[in-house]
């Protein structure tokens, strides 16, 4: 079994700064008895599931055979330093990962799950950048519990996909009553959650185990524009 297997959904391909990265991240790998596995031009949903049974799909639902799943996104940098300080937290931590935001906003792309607070601002609570950047300097090695998380740069063991039904990356529906229209009325929402979103949902209600942040291990984020 392998140690480690490394996740990369890719969309429409990887911009030529960070192919350096994956170089590196291959050597290293055949070094640490570890792998990466990617897969090209599927939804993203379709391909984390994909990738999540180590490219078998529906056919073999089992995860590849590797303790560690560790998702990279295609669009975020990283360094070998930060793999392994990823790896190096304690093997009781099944759901680990690092940050980065999306746009020049103080929101990074980890939160919680609050109702209320979507009623009013009609999106979840982001955690925030400058308080994670704060954190990641006075306590590098702290650990930060949320409701969910981006998938860009994220641990998971085995043994969660194991307790879970495949398909691991649903859309949840999300059906939020009495939302504020902002025109002095009410509406009910019918919509759907992000895949990473769903995940995290169905795994805390399958397992109890809730995604941990490691504020000192922020990634830059090559959008349409880098973050």
């Amino acid at each position: 079994m392998l140690k480690c297997i490394f996740l990369t959904p890719i969309a429409n391909g990887i911009t030529g700064n960070l192919v350096p990265n994956y170089l590196r991240l291959q050597s290293w790998c055949d070094k640490n008895n570890s792998a990466i596995l990617t897969c090209h031009r599927l939804f993203l949903n379709f391909a984390r599931n994909y990738l999540a049974t180590g490219g078998k799909g529906f056919v073999d639902t089992r995860p590849p055979d590797a303790e560690w799943l560790f998702w990279i996104d295609s669009d975020v940098n990283f360094t070998i330093e930060q793999v392994e300080q990823i790896l190096s937290i304690g093997d009781e931590h099944k759901f680990v990962t690092g940050w980065y935001r999306s746009n020049y906003s103080d929101q990074a792309m980890v939160g919680n799950w609050d109702e209320d607070f979507f009623r009013k601002h009609h999106h979840m609570p982001f955690t925030s950048v400058e308080w994670l950047d704060k954190m990641g300097k006075e306590e590098p090695n702290k650990l930060v519990e949320v409701d969910w998380c981006g998938f860009g740069f994220t641990k998971i063991h085995r043994s969660i996909f194991e307790e879970m039904e495949y398909p691991y990356f649903p859309l949840n529906h999300a059906n939020i009553d009495g939302c504020d229209d902002r025109k002095g009325g009410k509406f009910d929402l019918k919509d759907l959650s992000f895949e990473d979103v769903s995940f995290c949902q169905n795994c805390y209600k399958k397992t109890g185990i809730k995604p941990l942040v490691v504020p000192s291990v922020r990634l830059p984020h090559y959008k349409s524009f880098f973050v």
